[in-house]
């Protein structure tokens, strides 16, 4: 008998053990409320889980009442589509403050048509759906008037729009299409804010901003934002597409702002993006910015900011943006502006007017202003890269413009030509502008690879100007030649000038591998007007010192001060100033060098030959007519004896008729002005300089002296450095 009852025991203990279980963590189920009713009533009997309004139809208000009480995940669904919903008064929607709420009308996309086919309005009130919770999610809704369609009070991982079928969002809404108000990490996805059907604004729109966030580490992407116009602003207070607004950390990627869905014709808000008093956002990559009456990205007072890989106004299809394309007032903390378009804007490329930016990659082209308007201190534009590259052509005014920068390099950047370097793409001003005080800048670098290719621009080269202007360095640039070196691409007027009592500069240096070339000019080569102790060493002028002598039109190196100006002790030494001066044929007036009023400029140890003129001109008391020397005896391998000026120092050149190919050497007069050397040179003909010993003034060339060609195995220097 016992045993009997052991084996039943056993047999429902056995069963027990199979029977279905319920796991002791088990998920909270989802509920699902369907709304059936475009009315705005409440919920008639709220606690007894049952979306019912008065009537007993389920309305939205009821589903978010229920919704916040359940205690549950929610699912807020439409049985049908609500066309001209009617409207909602005075802000009837309760708040959703239950986390987790789904607002999905994705199953009712009104395919014909192509839009939501639930639409939500409001008349009067404040903000259509509000959010005081986390992880929630709408989708596929149409909001019409009020204040704003979503206001987030408050919420972490919230999702605005999607990008599965029919889960877009429009809002054609008073003042704002979505505000986010404080939070982390939500999301504004694919959404259509100021547009129905992407390609046309409703009269009716004429918000403030598109989305507008103060909540951090948002995800804004794949939008489409246009028609905020709203009232006119302060340039700090616009209408905008998006506005981030003491918002940090936020992504804004994928939108495309200011234009159609078709990326072709112009929808614009005032502004496309404003960054205000925010850290460490990324605008971008692939936001299409463009066909904004106002600029395309402003930031204002915002700090390590990345704008990176954006369309800000297109290159092909001449859509840019009414102002700048990107504005920067204000902003600091490594700012990050690389491997954009910035075209077709009405005003700049760029305007940026503070510090720590870094400028690389970027093609900057057929803008109303400059390409580039730098102020500021200590940023980058271009780099060491080929990638760092900034391409900048085409543009009204300068192609980059340093309004009083101070510490910026400007490096491997392409001028006045197309992205291959070739091709003409110039600037409607100046390839490079230094003005207003700017200084202690770096143009090009001190190795061939860093310098900056400066092409086809209708003004100068490079232009060096002010009073104030000082102690700039421009190195390693060529300027007048493609990247091919197929054919000449000089700029219009001087390749490079220093004016306006400019001073202390430095072009070039006696390295070699940091000198400047300097070519085919429409002008001069290099022009110093009124300016006191600038340096021009080491460049190559109308030649790239081997095969190319593409000469500049008229003198290779210029100083000069006008009536009642200054200009004094400036250096031109070391160079190679060749092939100047024929740009109306052999007519024997163009120098190599001129020097017309200003005085005490030393010019030394220069190789200077086949210009149009003499090698070395003085005019109007330059250089105080200091007179030349006059050779009175030489051979190939005797000692050179002449005259000059007492204790001048005397540079002796050869050449091939009368200007002075190759420096021989150096030696001083004594206090009679006699002078020897000890001879050793190339021929065929010497020619000598004097230099003042106390003020630096330097002479012309002596006349030739011929020697015959020489020998130069028996060629033995003389180095001595003055």
């Amino acid at each position: 008998m016992k045993t009997r009852y052991w084996i039943i025991y056993f047999l429902l203990f056995s069963l027990l053990l199979f029977l279905p279980q319920s796991p002791i963590n088990a998920e909270p189920r989802t509920i699902t409320y369907t709304v059936n009713s475009n009315t705005a009533f409440p919920d008639a009997n709220l606690g007894d889980s049952i979306c019912a309004a008065a009537g007993g139809n389920c309305t939205l208000h009821a589903a978010i009442e229920n919704a916040n009480q359940d205690g549950q995940a929610s699912i807020i669904q439409f049985a049908s589509k609500f066309q001209n919903t009617n409207a909602i008064n005075d802000d009837a929607l309760p708040i959703l403050t239950e986390n987790n709420t789904t607002i999905d009308a994705s199953d009712r996309w009104d395919t014909a048509n192509n839009r939501p086919g639930v639409e939500v309005e409001c008349t009067i009130c404040d903000d259509i759906i509000r959010i005081n919770s986390s992880g929630n999610v709408i989708k596929g809704i149409m909001f019409g008037g009020g204040f704003s369609g979503i206001k987030l009070i408050n919420g972490n991982n919230n999702v605005i729009g999607g990008n599965g079928t029919g889960e877009r969002n429009v809002f054609i809404t008073g003042q704002f299409g979505i505000r986010l108000e404080s939070g982390l990490n939500n999301s504004v996805v694919n959404n259509y804010i100021g547009t129905i059907t992407g390609d046309t604004v409703p009269g009716s729109v004429a918000g403030d901003v598109g989305i507008w966030t103060a909540a951090d580490g948002n995800t804004i992407s794949d939008n489409l934002i246009v028609g905020y116009t709203g009232l006119p602003e302060t340039i700090y207070d616009p209408p905008a597409g998006i506005w981030l607004y003491y918002s940090d950390d936020n992504t804004v990627t994928d939108n495309v702002i200011g234009v159609d869905v078709y990326e072709t014709s112009a929808l614009g808000n005032e502004v496309g993006i404003l960054v205000y008093w925010s850290d460490g956002n990324t605008i971008g990559p692939d936001n299409v910015i463009e066909g904004n009456t106002s600029h395309g990205v402003v930031l204002y007072q915002a700090s390590n900011t990345t704008i990176t890989t954006n369309e800000i106004g297109h290159y092909l299809y001449a859509v840019g943006n009414g102002g700048d394309g990107v504005y920067l007032h204000a902003v600091s903390g490594d700012t990050l502006i690389e491997d954009n378009w910035l075209c077709h804007n009405d005003g700049n490329g760029l305007w940026l007017d503070f510090f720590d930016a870094t400028i690389q990659g970027n093609l900057i082209a057929d803008n109303g202003g400059d390409g580039i308007h730098l102020s500021g201190d200590n940023s980058l534009i271009g780099g060491d890269l080929a990638e760092d590259r900034n391409v900048i052509g085409d543009n009204t005014g300068d192609g980059i413009s340093l309004d009083g920068a101070v510490s910026a390099t400007v490096s491997n950047n392409y001028i006045g030509l197309q992205d291959q370097g070739v091709f003409d793409k110039g600037n409607g001003g100046h390839g490079i502008l230094i003005s207003n005080g700017a200084h202690n800048n770096l143009i090009g670098g001190t190795s061939r690879g860093d310098g900056n290719l400066i092409a086809y621009n209708d003004e100068y080269g490079i232009l060096i100007t002010g009073a104030t202007t000082h102690d700039n360095e421009v190195y390693g640039n060529i300027i007048g030649a493609p990247l091919n070196w197929g054919w000449e691409a000089g700029n219009g007027k001087h390749g490079i000038g220093i004016y306006s009592g400019a001073h202390h500069n430095i072009i070039g240096d006696d390295i070699g591998a940091s000198g400047n070339i300097i070519l085919a000019s429409g002008w001069s080569g290099l022009v110093i007007q009124n300016g006191t102790g600038n340096t021009v060493e080491g460049n190559f002028i109308g030649t790239n010192g081997g095969s190319i002598d593409w000469g500049n039109a008229y003198y290779g190196v210029v100083v000069e001060h006008t009536e009642g100006g200054i200009g004094q002790d400036n250096f031109i030494n070391f160079n190679e100033i060749a092939y100047n001066g024929y740009h109306g044929g052999l007519d024997n007036v163009e120098a190599g060098v001129y020097i017309n009023r200003s005085d005490g400029n030393m010019i030394s140890r220069n190789s200077i030959h086949d210009n149009d003129g003499p090698g070395i001109k003085l005019v109007n008391s330059g250089n105080n007519n200091m007179p030349a020397s006059v050779i009175v005896s030489g051979s190939c391998e005797g000692v050179i004896s002449g005259t000059s000026a007492a204790s001048a120092w005397v540079q002796i050149f050869s050449d091939n008729v009368d200007e002075g190919r190759t420096w021989e050497g150096t030696t001083q007069a004594n206090g009679s002005g006699i002078w020897s050397w000890p001879g050793g040179v190339a021929g065929p003909y010497l020619t000598a300089t004097a230099r003042d010993n106390s003020t630096l003034d330097t002479s012309p060339f002596s006349s030739p002296y011929g020697v015959g060609t020489c020998n130069v195995y028996f060629y033995i220097p003389l180095f001595i450095k003055n």
